[in-house]
């Protein structure tokens, strides 16, 4: 082993081990290492780093092979022998159910960096160095050869989860083309096993996504998969719509919401009551209020739920689609029923509710909104599609829901202004 410097490198035989920062006892925060694995040592095929995606996927699949890997080994060596000390602990960047292109494991050219960090073991105040040698010579190079090394590691698997990356990616990129803001694929599990995790329901728990015969589109990806599932066009519970906000990510195989894909620019729109606002334009929506104050350029350490919603939909605006969950919006941002507009005359009243402008919203900038409502039925008469979610069911409900509005008219009188006049430069 060739040692360069206290703080430098370690040439060890499979890599080599670089301290970036040594902690000064063993209570202080941990050290951060890096490891640099040479080609001749992972052996990986060109094939499998050869584009960009390809190579964001494998790193994030040696990441969680590291951390399965950590996980073995710290319950092999955790022996009576290390009881009376404390750290000695190994610490990768933590991986979820979405495939993220991450700094963790960085792969150059069949190279292989590895950053992490490690608690130095002590007694009290002082390093214990057997400890110590024990992870970083002994057990390390363990970890490397079973999580990082090619000829260890299942071939196959590699390539499954590199290509269903690849063919979320690709379905992402093409939604467009196929007229879609989002595509939720027939027999996903959407619902999670509860409201602190993100892993997914015991499929014999939950019911699989099937999509409405009227609103069921097919798509072939690259690798020749076939799909079939529910596509949302531009234009128009809770479960569906945090599914479908959560589709801007590629997700793992066996997540569940694999395929689930929607366009990377959508974004949630929700009250932020308390929020800081600063500079911006919020007059389409926000005009009359106390004092004259100004909503061409407005600033306030203090939103309220109407005004919050107004600013974050101003910034957002060049997205290609929003979702609004009703829940979580000011509901005198959404709408003002005909009673509301008889008792406060337009002119008294500050917010011209997104209602008015959603259609303008569209045509002008191209913003598909998908909402989840339970209450505002007003929106049946600017919406393209009704979809009612029964027993975790979607049915296309659009034609049903037209007639309902037709036979009982909300009369409501438009606050929305102009098409044209509504949007500030």
């Amino acid at each position: 082993m060739k040692i360069f410097g206290a703080t430098g490198e370690f040439v060890l035989p499979l890599y080599t081990l670089r301290f970036d920062r040594v902690q000064s006892d063993p209570f202080a925060p941990a050290s951060s290492l890096r490891i640099f694995i040479d080609r001749s040592v992972t052996q990986y095929p060109s094939r499998l780093y050869k584009t960009k995606e390809r190579r964001t996927a494998l790193c994030d699949y040696l990441l969680r092979k590291l951390h399965q890997e950590v996980h073995k080994q710290e319950k092999i060596v955790s022996g009576n022998r290390f009881h009376d000390l404390k750290g000695g602990n190994l610490y990768l960047p933590e991986v979820s159910q979405k495939i993220l292109e991450q700094n963790g494991v960085i792969l150059c050219e069949g190279d292989i960096e590895v950053r992490f960090t490690f608690e130095l073991p002590g007694r009290g105040r002082t390093i214990a160095s057997e400890r110590a040698i024990q992870v970083l010579v002994h057990t390390l190079p363990i970890i490397v050869t079973n999580a990082l090394c090619f000829t260890s590691l299942d071939a196959s698997d590699i390539e499954l989860f590199l290509t269903c990356y690849e063919d979320q990616q690709w379905l992402r990129r093409h939604l467009k083309e196929i007229g879609l803001v989002a595509f939720i694929p027939d027999n996903a599990i959407l619902p999670r096993a509860s409201g602190v995790s993100d892993l997914p329901m015991d499929r014999h728990q939950a019911a699989p996504f099937k999509s409405p015969e009227s609103l069921r589109v097919s798509v072939t990806c690259p690798s020749k998969r076939s799909l079939t599932g529910m596509g949302i066009k531009h234009g128009g519970k809770s479960t569906l719509l945090s599914a479908i906000e959560h589709g801007i990510y590629s997700h793992i195989p066996g997540d569940g919401r694999e395929y689930l894909v929607c366009d990377p620019s959508l974004t949630k729109i929700r009250a932020e009551d308390g929020r800081s606002i600063q500079g911006t334009d919020i007059s389409p929506f926000i005009n009359n209020l106390p004092f004259g104050r100004d909503t061409k350029n407005f600033s306030t350490t203090n939103a309220s739920g109407s005004t919050s919603m107004a600013a974050n939909l101003e910034r957002k605006v060049e997205c290609s689609a929003m979702i609004y969950d009703e829940d979580t919006c000011a509901t005198n941002f959404m709408i003002r029923d005909k009673r509301m507009q008889l008792i406060v005359r337009k002119e008294h009243e500050p917010i011209t509710p997104l209602i008015y402008k959603i259609r303008a919203l569209y045509h002008e900038k191209g913003v598909s909104s998908i909402l989840v409502v339970g209450s505002c039925g007003d929106y049946v008469d600017v919406s393209d599609v009704v979809i009612e979610m029964r027993n975790y069911e979607p049915n296309d409900i659009t034609e049903h829901a037209k007639q309902i509005a037709t036979q009982y008219p909300t009369d409501l009188i438009s606050e929305g202004g102009k098409l044209k006049t509504v949007w500030p430069l």
